[in-house]
């Protein structure tokens, strides 16, 4: 399911995928014993680091418009940090869904 969010917010705005994939999916995880607070933190998570991760990254076009910088030399910055937010978030979501 991370995987697919975090494609979905590569596509798609992350507030729009909140309003259009929430009411679908919180019942499936409700079903399976995930907390309702600890699925929309992971659902959010995964759709906002979809929204910065290349090639489709909305949010990055709007940054470089706003910094006035091109979008080379934003995304070798972003791919560093994002390779580092990668690992604490999916380790967060492993200490939350294991509790």
């Amino acid at each position: 399911m991370n995987l697919c969010l975090f494609f979905i917010g590569m596509l798609i705005e992350t507030s729009a995928a909140i309003i259009v994939l929430a009411p679908i999916l919180a019942p499936v995880a409700a079903s399976f014993g995930i907390d309702p607070v600890n699925f929309g933190m992971v659902m959010v998570v995964n759709l906002a680091l979809g929204m910065i991760t290349p090639p489709f990254s909305v949010n990055l076009f709007a940054a470089c418009a706003v910094a006035r910088i091109s979008l080379d030399r934003m995304i070798p910055a972003i791919c560093s940090i994002r390779s580092i937010s990668n690992w604490r978030s999916l380790a967060s979501i492993a200490l939350n869904w294991a509790i």
